[in-house]
């Protein structure tokens, strides 16, 4: 898989290969710069990782990281691979159900000041 995108990451959890292994979260180190279409003349870097069967790919808008509690904090990345990392024995679909569900309780009540989208894959 190769990306380039926007401010931001994309948590994934990559493989290591056909041997048994530990789950692990990744983070793209490349996914900067002004969001895709924004300025026409805009270059990337791309970042090519290898995805395996049972591999999880997590995509989001920045309404996910930048949810903000009665305090003004940010849900952010670390409250994202949190809620990841919690519920990753649950299915794709109940996954991304938790963390549209945590990221709601972090907010107190509060309204959305930014859309919400997550979308996931899961690599067969």
């Amino acid at each position: 898989m190769s990306h380039s995108g926007a401010p931001g990451s994309d948590p994934r959890e990559p493989d290591d290969g056909p041997q048994e292994r530990e789950p692990d979260l990744t983070e793209s180190d490349t996914a900067a710069g002004p969001p895709i279409g924004f300025l026409p003349d805009a270059e990337f870097e791309t970042e090519t990782l290898t995805l395996a069967s049972g591999d999880r790919l997590y995509l989001f808008s920045d309404g996910v990281l930048e949810a903000e509690n009665e305090a003004e904090e940010f849900f952010g990345v670390a409250g994202l691979i949190s809620v990841i990392e919690a519920k990753r024995d649950l299915g794709l679909e109940e996954s991304i159900q938790a963390v549209a569900e945590s990221t709601r309780e972090w907010q107190d009540g509060r309204a959305l000041d930014d859309d919400l989208t997550l979308l996931g894959v899961e690599f067969f």
